[in-house]
């Protein structure tokens, strides 16, 4: 899954996104619904990207999971409001994706705001990602689950609290 989910996420796959993304839903009385395709990770990584970067409510209303919707659609709707006051859009990129156990798939999502001649302002955000395939077979992003990842990296990343530093090492700030 690693390499198909890269090598799909780069090059012309926006173009391919867009027109995936402006296809009508069948059977609506709405003529400019919007169908996210989730039925893969990898679609569901280019609805969430294409959601954030264009601030699109319909679909990100699709790409959050229901768990997590409430809360996000609250974020998307008031940067949705800060970008029309600042005059600022957003970029998404996402890094590499990889499947941590079965359905449930992450990347590290690097989020930068863009002033209204494109060019970057402040620091960008880096954060770990998740999309979970839920009982109805769609992938979505999933708050929880990236917040879950997170915690567990960063247990992983710390070192144990009464190790002492390697020869070669400096002892750690806190005296530990």
């Amino acid at each position: 899954m690693k390499a198909t989910l890269t090598g799909w996420l780069r090059g012309s796959c926006f173009a391919a996104l867009c027109l995936l993304l402006a296809a009508c839903g069948g059977g609506s009385n709405k003529a400019n619904e919007v169908k996210a395709e989730l039925d893969s990770a990898e679609g569901a990584i280019a609805a969430y990207q294409y959601a954030i970067m264009n601030l699109d409510e319909a679909v990100a209303e699709q790409v959050f999971a229901p768990e997590n919707r409430e809360y996000l659609m609250g974020n998307l709707r008031e940067n949705k409001r800060k970008a029309a006051v600042d005059k600022v859009s957003f970029k998404v990129e996402v890094g590499q994706a990889f499947e941590v156990k079965q359905g449930i798939v992450v990347a590290e999502v690097t989020y930068t705001t863009l002033d209204s001649d494109g060019k970057p302002k402040g620091t960008p955000i880096k954060r770990w990602c998740a999309w979970v395939k839920e009982s109805d077979g769609m992938w979505r992003f999933n708050f929880t689950a990236a917040e879950e990842y997170r915690l567990l990296r960063a247990q992983q990343d710390a070192p144990p609290a009464n190790e002492a530093p390697a020869a070669n090492e400096a002892p750690a700030a806190n005296g530990g």
